[in-house]
């Protein structure tokens, strides 16, 4: 599971990318436990933001909009990939 990779990474991270289960809760997880390890530039993203048809990415969709409420960042979008640069995060 993701959730034991990040409690075993002890470095910061220039790059992080979501692509494992895609509930809501799951997606979640994986941004809260992975933010926090990015460095001051950082880029956080993962695939599979879009939905229509696909309705089982609404847990992708819902997880990062979530999310980036939480923290201050600009999400950018290019269908199916979503990424924010963190600009720096520290301050």
């Amino acid at each position: 599971m993701s959730s034991d990779a990040a409690s075993l990474i002890t470095e910061e991270l220039d790059f992080v990318y979501i692509d494992g289960n895609h509930a809501e809760d799951f997606v979640s997880q994986d941004i809260n436990n992975f933010f926090p390890k990015l460095s001051s530039r950082g880029v956080i993203g993962g695939h599979d933001f879009y939905n229509g048809f696909q309705r089982e990415h609404d847990g992708v969709v819902s997880a990062v909009l979530s999310s980036a409420g939480l923290k201050d960042f600009q999400m950018r979008v290019e269908i199916p990939d979503w990424w924010v640069e963190i600009n720096d995060k520290k301050n």
